[in-house]
This record gives structure tokens, C-alpha cells and sequence, in this order.
């Protein structure tokens, strides 16, 4: 029985998929200090009150929208992308989250897993060709 393993260019879906999580990591983190910006300004003009804080992310949506034409493009990217990922096992989403999103060292996630670098780096391999098949950029021999 052959496998979608062996029907994939390890190496070069490996690099696709690291490619694509290392975006997606950069846009979250853009996005979260756009918001992050705004609702600084936007609380700094307007004095504090409970409504808004209940109605805060409705309103950071749309200044965003207002300033940033380009969101709803990178909203939709970064939604098809964790759309993927919730199609992982979950100790492959913990190992994009560790690696990417926070920015973790294969050291620093083998540590926490009290597992070696090495096994760490083959199941960070396993989880990229994973990505790449799911996400649709596996690239065949």
C-alpha cells in the first residue's frame, strides 16, 4: 500500500509548508499589533466605560476596515490557513503554535516536551508534510 509519503517531494513540501506558517505567524502578529494600536488610540480619546469594553472588538474590526483596506484580504488568507490547521492532530496545532506562532526553538519545545531535538525535528517534518497535503501544497516526485 503506498502512501501519500511516498508520493510527495519531502524536502521541498517541507519547505512550502514552512514558508506558509512563517507568513501566517508574521500577519498574526501584524494584525494583533494593528489591533492592539488602535484600541490604544481609540481608548485614550474616549474615557473608559463597560460598553466599551462589551462592543470593543466590533468597533476594532471596523476602524480597521476604515484604515486598512487590505484587511478583509488578510483575514480571509489567515482564516483559510487555521481553517487547515484545525485539520491537524492536536499535538501538530501545539507544535505550529510553539514554533511559529511563539516563536519557540526546537530546543526550547524539546525541552518542554522532555523529548530529544532530534525527535522533535522528525515530528515538526511529519507536521509540515501534514500542513502541506491539507493546505494543498504538497509537491508530488
Amino acid at each position: 500500500m503506498i502512501g501519500y509519503f511516498d508520493q510527495i517531494d519531502e524536502k521541498r513540501t517541507i519547505e512550502a509548508a514552512k514558508r506558509v506558517l512563517h507568513e501566517y505567524a508574521r500577519l498574526l502578529h501584524i494584525v494583533d499589533h494593528a489591533l492592539l494600536d488602535i484600541d490604544m488610540q481609540s481608548r485614550s480619546v474616549q474615557t473608559l466605560s463597560f460598553s466599551s469594553y462589551v462592543n470593543a472588538d466590533a468597533a476594532l474590526l471596523e476602524k480597521i476596515e476604515r484604515r486598512d483596506r487590505g484587511y478583509e484580504e488578510i483575514r480571509t488568507y489567515l482564516d483559510r490557513i487555521q481553517s487547515c490547521i484545525n485539520r491537524l492532530e492536536l499535538n501538530e496545532i501545539e507544535l505550529i503554535n510553539l514554533r511559529y506562532v511563539e516563536g519557540r526553538t526546537i530546543e526550547e519545545i524539546s525541552e518542554k516536551f522532555s523529548n530529544s531535538e532530534r525527535h522533535i525535528f522528525r515530528r515538526l517534518n511529519h507536521m509540515h508534510i501534514n500542513f502541506a497535503v491539507v493546505y494543498g501544497i504538497a509537491v508530488k516526485k
